[in-house]
């Protein structure tokens, strides 16, 4: 995934947001976990490039919801949406929260905030690395043993 942000070129392989969104939806159905998408979007077009990268991101935020949620089942919210120009992603989940202690590093490469992580610490370092290809940027907020929230803005049209 790193690589494919890395080397990302807009090629002209559009690819679909909605597929996009369908796909994470059956996945994410087929364990028994809720998931809510919101569009709302009026110039962003569902076939673009750059959904690769989103579905990177998308992906990535999708599965810490599922590792990090409080039951057997994570209850996902996502709502992407448009302002002035920019694609606004809000994600939230209903997890187990990240301790505010670790905001600061919680996307930094190899970086696990809790014993009960089992992967290698690049989830939030992938969507970091995402967004910052798109030109965008990303906001954390969370409370412990409550929710964890990403909003996610990057301009729809590029310079």
């Amino acid at each position: 995934m790193l690589y494919e942000i890395s080397s990302f070129q807009p090629d002209g392989q559009k690819i679909s947001l909605k597929q996009i969104i369908n796909d994470l939806k059956q996945k994410v159905s087929q364990d028994g976990h809720l998931i809510n998408f919101h569009l709302s979007l009026i110039h962003y077009d569902d076939l673009d490039t750059r959904n690769k990268i989103l579905g990177i991101i998308l992906e990535n935020l999708v599965e810490n919801a599922i590792h990090y949620a409080k039951a057997d089942r994570a209850d996902i919210n996502v709502n992407l949406s448009e302002h002035n120009r920019e694609m606004k992603i809000l994600f939230e989940d209903k997890g187990i929260g990240i301790d505010e202690a670790f905001f600061n590093r919680i996307f930094d490469m190899y970086f696990r905030g809790t014993e009960l992580s089992k992967g290698n610490g690049l989830g939030l370092y992938v969507v970091k690395s995402g967004v910052e290809k798109l030109d965008g940027s990303v906001r954390l907020e969370s409370k412990r043993n409550d929710y964890t929230r990403f909003e996610i803005n990057f301009p729809i049209a590029r310079s």
